[in-house]
């Protein structure tokens, strides 16, 4: 709760900010009379020079107070004056409201005093020590005062021009920074839970949202000029790292959003198209830093270029949202809530720009816009993550049963072997030593027909112990065990059987071995009981770390998806095969055989 009260501050100081920035103030005792402007594009003048213009009233009227001229690349010079209709003297501060202008000259003409500012100035050689651009005024009683503004501007130029006290300047200052305080210190949480978030899950979604974070951080911290204030008083170089920092923004948030809409899996052409919008934007970046005097004659050109590249993002986006909807239903809903709110703001701007409204802008809409956007977006973020840890829990759990359902199939197979083992021993070996032991009965017994019985026991007693456990499959190489077995047996099946080693496999576990061998025995076995096969081709590939079995029988086939993959074999066989990580794969059609490969690391 204590989260969402800090939130909830924030967003009433920002919005007293903006409404006291935009609402009209109490009307000043002095007034702007005769306010003006020129721009300087064709020969440099004087100050002398243009003064006198200004004042055979050759400027052009400024209207609203509001200097809007659309894209320029050369020095503008302003001219007004300011009436004290009062008997009493009056000192005032003159705003240019807007942070991005170059170097500032403000001249007193009837004082003769100079001050310099802009964001092209180094914050500790202002005149005044502050990172808006205010210039104090101060007039006597019943008196008009001159004043001339130069400004260095490449781009576009729209300039509030506000007089204001220092009481309600010095007002709304320290509630400006009331509500950025707040703002930084509720990112800087984000930020670092972010951190905590990538640390823990890994992935590359956190990583991008965590540089975008700190990219907007550092971008307001220098858009609102706290940066030149308080970080580095004596660089002239943040305007620069502003655009920057607002390439990095676009870069990250589009890196952050294909991962965060799964655009990538989806829909791999969108993807393409986000991919070809992200990099022609870094691509232009660059162009512009190379040719920068280009750039800064011609800004229009690319800022142009940029507006396009982000419209052409968010259509991009919108057909996404459109055709995938029902698929990513929440996180469209929570992305387009987010961002929804920096595109109504980016709208509202370029009206602005392009002279559609004739509206002052206020950074703190932005400010506003890019907190209400990170928050939502952490809750989208914390959301996913609950979502992916859900999963987890639900895949571990589906695990365990698998594993439990595995190890009681392979007790019962186990179960099975020892009834069957009983059963031969029982049946074959004990009734035949019964039988030899009725022969010893009797006085007159034959030597050579015990001799004969105690012979085929010998033999079915290595069979069976063979078939439990043979000497060498310890005591070869896994291939040649094989081959053994195979060699030994092939007699007693009615069908072929070929085997073929194709890179003998090394380091092979023993439990791998022993598993394998008897999956070789069952799958042998059913092929010979029902298959009925002429053929069977066995295939051993040996490789790094892992090895692959195949069996390729000419017999009748099966339906794998039938009742047969149910069958007490299979799934002994399907038992064994997990218990020692590895996959099989069963490829039959009825009529034309069956082909099974096995494949196993180790």
């Amino acid at each position: 709760m204590k989260f969402f009260n800090l939130l909830f501050c924030f967003i009433f100081c920002t919005s007293c900010t903006t409404t006291n920035n935009n609402q009209q103030k109490t009307p000043p005792p002095l007034e702007f009379v005769n306010l003006q402007y020129l721009i300087d594009d064709t020969s440099p003048l004087s100050q002398k020079e243009i003064t006198q213009k200004f004042k055979q009233n050759k400027g052009i009227p400024i209207e609203s107070q509001i200097l809007n001229e659309g894209f320029i690349n050369s020095a503008v010079w302003i001219y007004f004056e300011l009436h004290n209709s009062t008997s009493k003297n009056k000192e005032q501060l003159v705003l240019l409201d807007y942070v991005h202008l170059g170097n500032i000259h403000f001249f007193d003409l009837d004082s003769g005093q100079e001050y310099v500012s802009g964001n092209q100035i180094a914050f500790n050689n202002r005149s005044i020590k502050n990172r808006s651009n205010i210039f104090p005024v101060f007039i006597e009683g019943n008196k008009k005062n001159s004043y001339l503004i130069k400004c260095d501007k490449s781009g576009s130029l729209r300039v509030p021009i506000r007089l204001v006290s220092k009481e309600n300047y010095y007002k709304e200052e320290k509630l400006h920074n009331l509500s950025f305080g707040i703002y930084t210190g509720v990112l800087l949480i984000f930020i670092v839970f972010c951190l905590i978030i990538f640390c823990v899950s890994r992935k590359k979604i956190h990583l991008y949202y965590f540089i975008y974070l700190l990219c907007l951080l550092s971008y307001q911290w220098i858009n609102s000029g706290l940066a030149s204030e308080l970080i580095c008083p004596s660089c002239d170089f943040m305007n620069t790292l502003r655009g920057y920092f607002s390439v990095l923004i676009y870069f990250t948030f589009l890196q952050f959003s294909q991962h965060f809409l799964d655009i990538k899996k989806l829909s791999p052409k969108i993807n393409k198209g986000v991919n070809a919008i992200k990099y022609s934007f870094l691509a232009l970046a660059i162009i512009s830093s190379i040719f920068f005097d280009f750039a800064k004659t011609n800004p229009q050109i690319f800022l142009v270029l940029s507006y396009f590249l982000s419209f052409a993002s968010i259509i991009a986006f919108f057909l996404f949202s459109v055709f995938y909807y029902k698929e990513k239903k929440t996180s469209i809903l929570y992305f387009w809530t987010a961002f929804g709110t920096l595109i109504v703001i980016f709208i509202y701007y370029l009206m602005i720009e392009f002279s559609i409204l004739n509206n002052p802008f206020s950074l703190e809409l932005f400010v506003l816009a890019s907190g209400v956007e990170a928050f939502i977006l952490m809750l989208a973020l914390g959301y996913q993550y609950k979502q992916t840890i859900n999963k987890k829990i639900k895949l571990d759990k589906e695990l365990a049963i698998q594993k439990e359902l595995r190890l009681s199939a392979f007790i019962k197979g186990e179960e099975k072997e020892r009834k069957r083992l009983s059963e031969e021993l029982h049946d074959s070996v004990g009734s035949k030593l019964t039988q030899v032991s009725r022969l010893l009965q009797n006085k007159e017994f034959n030597l050579q027909a015990i001799k004969n019985k105690v012979a085929e026991i010998t033999k079915e007693t290595r069979e069976i112990s063979h078939n439990l456990m043979p000497g060498y499959v310890k005591l070869m190489s896994f291939s040649n065990s094989l081959e053994a077995y195979i060699e030994e047996n092939k007699e007693g099946f009615s069908m072929e059987i070929a085997f073929r080693v194709f890179d003998e496999p090394k380091h092979v576990d023993q439990q791998i071995k022993i598993q394998l061998f008897r999956i070789l025995q069952e799958i042998i076995t059913n092929t010979e009981k029902h298959a009925e096969a002429s053929t069977l081709l066995i295939a051993l590939f040996g490789y790094d770390t892992s090895l692959v079995l195949s069996f390729q029988d000419d017999g009748k086939g099966f339906l794998p998806n039938e009742h047969k993959t149910e069958g007490i074999g299979i799934k002994n066989i399907l038992s064994r095969i997990n218990s020692i990580n590895g996959k099989i794969t069963f490829d039959s059609v009825l009529g034309e055989g069956t082909n099974i490969l096995i494949e196993v690391p180790f």
